[in-house]
Formats: structure tokens, sequence, C-alpha cells
């Protein structure tokens, strides 16, 4: 028995402009300018982390970047916090540790110590679990690159996703798994995607685009997910094979979706997701 997904984008590609005039549907809260945080070396960086916050982990590496563009949105509702990795090492560990070990609840102790649980370069043990208890608590106050993250644990770890290579997208969800978490990943994902983070956007469109279904719905996303990308410059050379990965998928399937990248964004639309 057939069970469905139901889940709203912000914004949909339904008809046909140029892809140049890129859309401004999802700029409402990432809109990007320049807020101040910590000059640091290298060095001192380092010293907190180590070669941790090189990771090769995409989904730690689209985290950073979550917070990083929450924190210079103009308009964010976190924007008196200071979250993020040059304020972890600027006030050193110690400092957000012991607020937490205070009970100081705040946002930014919140996701500075999972920061420093999933980055530091300490052997920490059961560091990813406390990482998301954390995140699931900055979820609660609204913190939507918490709600990122823990869409990525729900894709890779629960729904059983392989996001080694992004083409071909496999395991969509593993047998066994319950709807009610296939759900809960979707509604985090239309969140973050609503806020205007192209990662989002990007999940939902290989995931559409998996079934022959909702392929066509999965083309129209992707190709919303490449206008979001390219209209922001914060975005540069970070996104480049999601960018990559998504027009191959459009130009293999023009005959699909019609106009190749062609796309105008309109209100959002609902879709149906059907899961066996």
């Amino acid at each position: 028995m057939s069970k469905t997904i139901r889940f709203t984008l912000i914004a949909m590609c339904t008809a046909v402009i140029s892809i140049g005039e890129i859309s401004n549907a999802y700029a409402g809260v990432l809109v990007g300018a320049v807020k101040p945080s910590p000059e640091l070396s290298f060095e001192k960086v380092e010293k907190t982390f180590g070669e941790n916050i090189y990771t090769s982990d995409a989904s730690l590496n689209l985290l950073l970047l979550a917070v990083a563009m929450d924190h210079t949105a103009t308009n964010s509702p976190n924007k008196k916090f200071n979250i993020g990795i040059p304020f972890v090492v600027d006030r050193g560990p110690e400092y957000w540790v012991n607020r937490l070990k205070m009970e100081d609840l705040s946002l930014d102790v919140l996701v500075n110590n999972a920061l420093l649980l999933l980055f530091s370069k300490q052997n920490i043990p059961n560091a990813k679990i406390g990482a998301v208890k954390l995140m699931r608590m900055a979820e609660a106050k609204g913190y939507w690159p918490a709600t990122f993250y823990l869409a990525e644990v729900e894709l890779t770890e629960k729904l059983n996703v392989n996001y080694s290579s992004l083409i071909p997208f496999t395991g969509i969800v593993a047998k066994g798994h319950s709807q009610e978490i296939a759900n809960e990943t979707m509604n985090r994902l239309n969140s973050c995607a609503e806020v205007g983070f192209s990662p989002c956007q990007f999940r939902i469109g290989i995931w559409l685009v998996s079934s022959p279904n909702s392929q066509k719905n999965g083309l129209q996303v992707l190709r919303v997910a490449i206008k979001t990308t390219l209209s922001d410059p914060r975005y540069l050379d970070v996104l480049d094979p999601l960018v990559i990965n998504a027009a191959s998928l459009i130009a293999a399937n023009s005959e699909v979706i019609g106009g190749g990248f062609n796309c105008e964004v309109h209100n959002s639309t609902r879709i149906e997701k059907e899961i066996s």
C-alpha cells in the first residue's frame, strides 16, 4: 500500500523565462550583507579544531555554510546571537562549555557547543549524539540551520540515503523505516527550502527526480535550486557539484520538463510524493 508525503515549496518553476532573470523568491530571509565576526588566524582555529574544520563530510560543510549564511543575513531573527566557528574560537571552548554547564540554554550556547562536539579535535565520547540533542533544542527555538542538519542526519542515517554520490541518488527510503520519519524529514527540508537555502532545494529536487511519478516536479525544483544558487554570491564555488549534477539531470531529461533551464517562479505549489 502506497503512502503519501505531502510537502510545500515556496516556489516552483512552471513557465518559461530566461535563467539569467534571477528570481528573488527566496531572498526574504537570506539577504546577505557584511556582518562583523572576530578576525582569527588559521593557527588559532586549528588549535581548537585541528584538521576537522576542513572535513570532507558534505553534510558538515553545508552546516557551516548554513550557519554562516544565517549570521550574515541582514534580517535573520538570530542576528543578536554570536553563532559560528569564529565566535567559538574567539571566546574559547571553555567559555561556551561553562555556559552550558550553568544551564544557559541560549541559542548561541546550544549551537556553538554542538559545533564543538562535531568539529573539535578532541576525542569526545558520543559527540554526535550530544550534538544532535543540542541541535534539536536549537531547532525548537526556530534556528533553521539546525533544522537543515537534523534533516541531513535523518536522510543519511534513518532513511538510508546515499550521499556519497548525489547521482545516482539511491536508497531513498529503506524498508522498515517509519512513515513518520520520512514525513519529518520532508517537513525539515521544506522548512529550510522556504528560508532560501538552496542545498535543501537540491535535496528535494533529487528526491523527486528519483521517482517516475514525480520526475517532472523534481526537475522543476532543481531549476529553482540552480537559480537560487546563482543569485547569491555566498554560494560561489561552494555548490558547484550540486549545480553541475542538477544541470546534467535537467539536460538529460529536457523532453520531460521542456525548455531546458528556462523557468519562472510562482507562489507555493503542493506536491505529493508516493512512497511504497
